[in-house]
């Protein structure tokens, strides 16, 4: 079930279903401890035709956990504001989630061999693989 989740025919769906100044954040694991995962969730979303980012925050329950912001339009992070209030997230906090350390960023070396960042889809679910094996390399 994780591969159908994650994508490009689910996302070209979900890109269809969204207004033009519509956004979709997605939960797309950790940047940390399944860096080629969370960047081929990003990937397959852009794939679509949608504008991406991405974005990660520390959730105490599972550490360093990574989301995909996209749209059908070109938006801004820069801009986004807070209209609730919240306990935690403030506005001067919100760029920095879109920051990523060097150990978390998509130029992914494993064993000295760079790391393609595939698009993920049903005839060729490379996610579940990297999924499975992130682990191993961390």
């Amino acid at each position: 079930m994780l591969n159908k989740l994650y994508t490009w025919e689910f996302y070209s769906l979900v890109r269809n279903h969204l207004t033009p100044t519509g956004l979709v954040s997605i939960q797309s694991t950790s940047p940390v401890f399944a860096t080629a995962a969370y960047w081929t969730i990003s990937n397959t979303v852009k794939s679509t035709g949608l504008y991406v980012d991405n974005y990660h925050l520390d959730i105490p329950s599972f550490g360093n956990w990574g989301f995909t912001l996209a749209s059908r339009e070109k938006f801004d992070v820069e801009n986004i504001k807070l209209e609730v209030k919240t306990t935690y997230l403030a506005n001067e906090m919100i760029a920095s989630l879109f920051y990523f350390g060097k150990d978390e960023d998509q130029d992914i070396t494993i064993k000295g061999k760079q790391v393609d960042i595939p698009v993920n889809s049903l005839n060729t679910p490379d996610l579940l693989d990297l999924y499975e094996n992130a682990w191993d390399y961390y």
